[in-house]
């Protein structure tokens, strides 16, 4: 029986684990670019909005997932910031607060890439253009 616990435990947080590492990508590279004088408004607009359509993503997924394993959506949801703030506490340990990295890109291009249309929030196109302007922020 502990074993099933387990497992309705961490298929719902493996449902939402994706996105939860995107925001948190998202929120990194925001937090470094704000802090900098001449970061192009709309690379900054184009962040927000991926984050705002990856957290309504994920809170979709958390609301389906306690549906379908009839758990608290509440505890879910909490699991999944808890998630959040791991990766971005490795995030700032590994990469620090004020350089952006090429793995940076690379992290927020494997966001961009499993990402439905809806959780970009702008088109492919407006996407990846930010993505090939941030390479002006590198480093």
């Amino acid at each position: 029986m502990a074993a099933l616990s387990a497992l309705l435990i961490l298929a719902p947080s493996a449902y939402a684990r994706p996105s939860s590492a995107c925001i948190a990508t998202a929120d990194h590279i925001l937090e470094i670019l704000n802090a900098r004088a001449n970061v192009d408004a709309h690379v900054l607009d184009s962040l927000n909005a991926f984050k705002s359509a990856q957290e309504q993503s994920l809170d979709l997924k958390i609301e389906e997932a306690a549906k379908a394993y009839n758990m608290d959506a509440a505890s879910m949801y909490q699991t999944s910031l808890q998630e959040r703030e791991a990766i971005a506490a490795q995030m700032e340990k590994r990469f620090g607060m004020e350089t952006l990295y090429r793995d940076h890109l690379i992290m927020l291009t494997n966001c961009g890439t499993a990402s439905e249309q809806n959780e970009l929030g702008q088109s492919k196109t407006k996407f990846d253009l930010t993505v090939t302007a941030l390479q002006a922020e590198l480093g």
